[in-house]
């Protein structure tokens, strides 16, 4: 399962359920990932997968079933199925950005050398328009305090 940041699309739909998934080669006892099965408005349903499930968590970002949403990744095929690797998801006010440009995932980008399955590895990055990308910038401080220091 590899991100294509080269091959990003971005389509709209509605949430018709919220699970997780076992990423593919992670050890016993990681942390689950967000997947959403979303039906689009041309009527195909598509597999998410959407990072850890805690990263969306320490985002505040939620969604439940029948929730409009935008999410904009990559396609990958994984156990010989089709699913899109999201680079960023849109319901409502909420956005979590997941990946940055190059497909890097965020949640691996402030922890001790991407220790996926972390908590408290990465900075929030949530943001709601007219933030300029501001929100969840409180306590970013005392989590750079406590141990990510190289």
């Amino acid at each position: 399962m590899s991100f294509n940041a080269g091959n990003v699309k971005t389509i709209k739909g509605t949430v018709q359920s919220v699970g997780t998934f076992k990423p593919e080669g992670a050890p016993a006892g990681a942390t689950g990932g967000l997947r959403l099965r979303v039906k689009t408005s041309d009527g195909k349903t598509v597999t998410v997968y959407a990072g850890p499930s805690w990263y969306a968590q320490q985002n505040n970002f939620s969604v439940e079933p029948g929730d409009d949403i935008t999410i904009t990744g990559s396609e990958s095929r994984v156990r010989q199925r089709t699913v899109i690797l999201a680079s960023e998801l849109k319901a409502g006010a909420q956005i979590l950005q997941l990946r940055d440009q190059s497909g890097k995932p965020l949640w691996t980008m402030n922890g001790p050398q991407g220790q996926e399955g972390q908590p408290g590895t990465s900075q929030p990055s949530t943001t709601t328009p007219g933030t300029s990308g501001q929100a969840g910038q409180s306590g970013q401080s005392s989590q750079q305090q406590r141990g990510t220091q190289p």
